[in-house]
């Protein structure tokens, strides 16, 4: 199988070597890994430069800013010469060494778009058909392109779920694969500022979460829905009065960019396709708790 590795890097040089490392210990080793460089401060060029003397398949994309996530993937996404990608977190190493081997053989079912597995042996869903975490995925480039990639007006955060709906809409759905695993996170002594990883989350989250239910949901449940999450994201991190103001910098961004990220890529389901949707992908809970009532 023939496949390109991208990675997305910021100011963690220590932790991407661990990342390449576990790629280059695979059964099967990428045609091309690309490196995306959000603008690090740190030695990060210095190391790919390194790398790249000795595998001469090795890509350096180096940003002159932080691209965010989302757009800097795509970006690599776009440089790919293979038709099928691998993307990790530059905070993540694959636990197995024959990872990309097993996902390639589930790959290969039609309606199949992206291959995950567990994080640090956990995070199994109920369905094998839901959204997916991004830590380490496998996924086919056609119809990650035909389906839009990630949004990269989210910068960070959601972006896996907003796409997960879009495969469903195309008729394509992530795979959970249980002999997958791989392990993410960085140790205490490389870990960031907790408080502003904190705010940044809630931002995002908060923001990215409502873009999600306004541009694909009926009316009625995007505002239900908007109103239950808002309540639930003040409702954790009111204890931390560090953070309180940050819900509301969220929501000032969803008003701010509402325009944008939603009328203009709006795409309202239709109903029974929305109720399906929610069924199979279990999100938003509480649609998925009262139809599988019903359906009980």
């Amino acid at each position: 199988m023939e496949y390109s590795a991208i990675i997305v890097t910021f100011n963690q040089k220590n932790a991407l070597r661990r990342a390449i490392n576990s790629i280059l210990k695979q059964t099967i080793i990428p045609k091309e890994i690309i490196i995306i460089d959000n603008n690090s401060k740190d030695d990060t060029l210095e190391l790919l430069l390194h790398y790249r003397k000795s595998f001469p398949f090795f890509r350096i994309f180096e940003s002159k800013s932080n691209l965010g996530l989302c757009r800097a993937i795509n970006i690599g996404v776009n440089l790919a010469r293979n038709p099928i990608i691998f993307n990790m977190d530059h905070d993540a190493e694959l636990e197995i060494g024959n990872w990309i081997e097993i996902a390639s053989e589930k790959l290969k079912e039609k309606r199949i778009a992206l291959i995950w597995g567990r994080s640090n042996g956990g995070n199994f869903p109920r369905f094998k058909y839901w959204n997916f975490i991004g830590s380490a995925i496998l996924f086919k480039r056609d119809i990650y392109l035909k389906v839009g990639g990630f949004p990269e007006d989210f910068f960070i955060y959601d972006n896996e779920l907003d796409l997960t709906v879009r495969y469903f809409i195309a008729g394509f759905y992530p795979y959970f694969h249980e002999k997958l695993d791989v392990k993410h996170g960085l140790p205490p002594e490389e870990k960031l500022d907790p408080e502003k990883k904190g705010k940044m989350y809630i931002y995002y989250d908060l923001s990215n979460r409502l873009f999600i239910y306004w541009k694909y949901y009926p009316f009625y449940f995007a505002l239900i829905l908007s109103l239950s999450h808002f309540i639930r994201v003040m409702t954790n991190y009111i204890k931390h009065l560090k953070y309180y103001f940050e819900p509301f910098k969220g929501l000032i961004r969803f008003v701010n960019k509402f325009y944008i990220n939603v009328f203009r890529e709006k795409r309202v389901l239709p109903l029974n396709q929305f109720l399906k949707i929610c069924y199979q992908q279990q999100f938003p809970m509480p649609i998925y708790y009262l139809l599988k009532k019903i359906y009980e």
